[in-house]
């Protein structure tokens, strides 16, 4: 199943209220918006729930606003393969956990470039993806939408075909906001003109703590 330029909300289960994926299914979204969707508790509590042996591929999507975990990955259990899963370029908040992976099985998930709201376990995380509050602008009727200061302007990237254009239609650069909606032009000038400038002061003032020589120097 491939779902691109989607909006999936106002669903209602069980467990996995928007998606599921098993048996050795494929599941994809591009550029798609899974929001207020309502699950009613239980061990598999999630906006969407990926089984062992299926495949979960997240590009430039943004999971939010769901009770529960955003993604729930269920335990393989022995002599089974695990669940695979891919997030890259998006947004996913969850509650406790916004991606659920027993420890064992999480060398099996690869997070990129995004930014995640929530627990994360034992997932190993890329030096981009940031583990904070994404900072959406909750004025505007696309609530969905990261405002100026969201670390989740200008940190991904829309290689993938079908997230050159966000979920409500408008062109992305190959640098593009993580997540289905892109900041607006303004807060994404504002927002990497200031954090170029942060990052410049902070190596200055790394350059200039650093002694003259270390120990090993005198030898």
């Amino acid at each position: 199943v491939e779902l691109v330029s989607t909006r999936v909300s106002a669903n209602s289960a069980a467990t996995g209220s928007a998606l599921w994926a098993e048996d050795g299914g494929a599941l994809m979204l591009a550029s798609t918006l899974v929001h207020d969707n309502k699950s009613r508790g239980g061990a598999d509590d999630a906006a969407i729930v990926v089984r062992a042996t299926a495949k979960l591929s997240v590009f430039g999507s943004t999971v939010v606003y769901n009770p529960g975990h955003g993604i729930h990955v269920a335990p393989a259990g022995p002599d089974i393969a695990p669940a695979a899963i891919t997030v890259d370029s998006s947004v996913v908040m969850g509650a406790p956990d916004a991606i659920s992976v027993v420890r064992d099985e999480a060398g099996e998930a690869m997070i990129t470039r995004s930014v995640l709201y929530g627990r994360t376990g034992f997932l190993p995380l890329d030096l981009v993806t940031r583990r904070e509050l994404p900072v959406f602008d909750l004025e505007s009727a696309e609530r969905y939408r990261p405002t100026y200061g969201s670390p989740a302007i200008g940190i991904g990237q829309c290689h993938h075909p079908d997230t050159r254009r966000d979920v409500a239609g408008e062109r992305r650069r190959g640098r593009c906001t993580a997540g289905a909606v892109e900041a607006s032009a303004e807060a994404s000038r504002k927002t990497i003109k200031e954090r170029a400038q942060r990052d410049a002061i902070d190596r200055a003032a790394e350059a200039e703590s650093e002694p003259d020589f270390w120990p090993s120097d005198r030898d």
